[in-house]
């Protein structure tokens, strides 16, 4: 017994010895110059700066991250472009699931902590079809999140300071060929507690708008089915317009090669907008609305990306010709639904989420050493398999007879 304890207190000193040299060692400023000098490469246009970078279980934190972002360069000033804060996150925390190190597929969860707000994220991999290594699941949560943290997703071209917050939750899971048959639920909602104001906004086509653009509702909810990614649900209500949102991303691995393929219907111009209406006349359509589509790789969209649809008109029976090959979709107005179907909506979305949830969990412990030791305890004892053997004695003694 005395021996037993000598090896356990052995065991546990050596662990805290080796944990205690690994914070005191640990390389803190090369890892930060090694994400400064990475950053730029992979993120064109952008660049980082944080304060430190500790380890944090099977991971590491990083604290106080200052995000840039540099526009590009106009050749008629001689000045070089400023960079412009676009995030600053308090604290960055990753933790690695080490049967997925062993596995050499990592998954790895933590959080953000922002300002004003938090988002928890986890983050598994996989091999696909050809045996890539890619992202396999991805969950993505928040509440509360203040909208200036997204200020990085805004088009080139486009300027704004918002204020407010928002609920967010995203489920991803690929498919056998990764992103091409992903499934996935995206549900971003605003609006309802904290009013949400777009101040300072600025438009490649009308410049400066010149007074703040209040919200009184934001809802966008996508389900994604077989890698197409769907708008069920898309919303932006304002005392100043109203906004529809329709359309499909088509997922490709790697996502950011997922081609866009959106429609934005503009209606309900209260009367501090009226004087904007000539800036897009071209984009005006029969009923009054103001139509635009927008295409394109998601990496590489922008302002330029959108062109106003075509008009749409009524022909008269002398006027009529033959249907075009060529797509000229027109978004219908969203149909009213009954409290039945809202209600019958709802449980499915809600159905699919957990079937996702409970899907991307299996995935998460699939990596578990727990599980893994589990299964190793239920095994049969080597013992037993060996028992029902004919020992090795009775075979020699019929060597020798033989």
């Amino acid at each position: 017994m005395r021996t037993l304890g000598m090896i356990v207190g052995g065991v546990l000193w050596c662990a805290v010895v080796f944990l205690a040299t690994f914070w005191l060692t640990f390389p803190s400023d090369a890892l930060i110059e090694r994400i400064r000098y990475e950053v730029p490469g992979r993120m064109p246009g952008y660049s980082i700066d944080l304060a430190s970078v500790s380890p944090w279980w099977i991971g590491g934190s990083a604290q106080d991250i200052k995000i840039y972002k540099t526009p590009r360069a106009d050749w008629r000033s001689e000045e070089p472009a400023e960079a412009a804060l676009v995030a600053q996150i308090e604290d960055f925390r990753v933790r690695a699931s080490l049967g997925s190190l062993v596995s050499q597929m990592p998954s790895v969860s933590g959080s953000l902590s922002l300002v004003d707000g938090r988002i928890d994220y986890a983050v598994a991999t996989g091999k696909d079809s050809r045996g890539k290594i890619g992202v396999s699941a991805l969950e993505l949560s928040s509440e509360g999140l203040p909208l200036v943290a997204l200020v990085a997703l805004v088009p080139e071209g486009v300027e704004v300071s918002p204020e407010g917050t928002i609920d967010l939750e995203l489920l991803l899971e690929a498919g056998e060929e990764g992103m091409n048959d992903a499934d996935g639920h995206l549900e971003l909602s605003g609006g309802g507690g904290a009013p949400i104001v777009l101040a300072d906004l600025v438009t490649p086509s009308s410049g400066p708008l010149g007074f703040p653009v209040p919200i009184n509702e934001l809802m966008l909810v996508v389900e994604i089915r077989d890698g197409e990614a769907e708008i069920e649900q898309g919303l932006v209500d304002s005392p100043l317009f109203k906004l529809q949102l329709k359309g499909s991303l088509t997922l490709r691995d790697p996502i950011e090669r997922s081609n866009l393929d959106l429609d934005l219907v503009l209606s309900d111009l209260g009367p501090d907008l009226k004087a904007f209406e000539g800036f897009m006349s071209s984009a005006k359509q029969s009923d009054g609305s103001f139509q635009w589509n927008c295409r394109g790789i998601v990496s590489r969209i922008s302002a330029r990306s959108c062109t106003t649809a075509r008009v749409s008109r009524r022909s008269t029976p002398s006027t009529v010709r033959p249907p075009s090959t060529r797509s000229t979709r027109t978004i219908p107005s969203a149909t009213p639904r009954s409290a039945t179907e809202r209600t019958e909506l709802d449980e499915e979305r809600e159905r699919r989420r957990q079937e996702i949830r409970e899907r991307l969990r299996q995935r998460r412990e699939a990596f578990d050493l727990d599980g893994a030791l589990e299964e190793f305890e239920d095994e049969e004892p080597l013992e037993e398999e060996f028992e029902d053997e004919e020992p090795l004695e009775e075979e020699f003694e019929e060597f020798e007879d033989e």
